[in-house]
């Protein structure tokens, strides 16, 4: 080999294609602020999940008059957020969650953190069967609790009467 076989090609620095004009005579303009060329799924861009999440919002609180206390605000709000993000997810994972080769897709073990996140809140908020039975179960217990102070009340009212 001679020497001058093995020095780096020429950068093509100021070369136009044989014909002078642009591959196939067009170009893209640059993207502008607020595209959504590189969204996927959208699972977490504020401007595809909170629209939907305020829907989600609405309609828990339409649904369970109790999340309207102030107390659950914060985590009813996630609990919206997560529900959109996993439908997202699911989406754009429509197809399966494995490749070709059975290896997982990208954003397959974030589906499912946000799926377990889901679930969590779920529990924590009473929206599932178990949960929503416990919090059935306290909410009597308390009344109960309750109806029994005011029965000794009574009683010692009675009494001193």
């Amino acid at each position: 080999m001679a020497a001058d076989d093995t020095a780096a090609p020429a950068p093509l620095v100021g070369t136009k294609p044989a014909s002078g004009v642009p591959a196939r005579g067009y170009s893209w303009e640059s993207f502008k602020p607020g595209n959504m060329a590189a969204v996927k799924s959208g699972a977490y861009s504020p401007r595809i999940v909170e629209p939907l999440a305020d829907l989600v919002y609405a309609d828990l609180l339409e649904q369970h008059p109790r999340l309207r206390n102030p107390l659950y605000a914060v985590m009813v709000r996630d609990f919206a957020r997560t529900v959109v993000r996993v439908e997202r997810m699911e989406e754009r994972l429509a197809d399966g969650d494995l490749d070709s080769d059975g290896n997982p897709l990208p954003g397959s073990a974030s589906l499912l953190r946000q799926r377990t996140h889901l679930m969590h809140l779920a529990d924590r908020l009473g929206l599932t069967p178990l949960a929503n039975a416990k919090l059935g179960k306290d909410i009597a217990a308390t009344e109960v609790d309750i109806a029994k102070l005011m029965a000794d009340v009574f009683a010692r009212e009675k009494d001193d009467s």
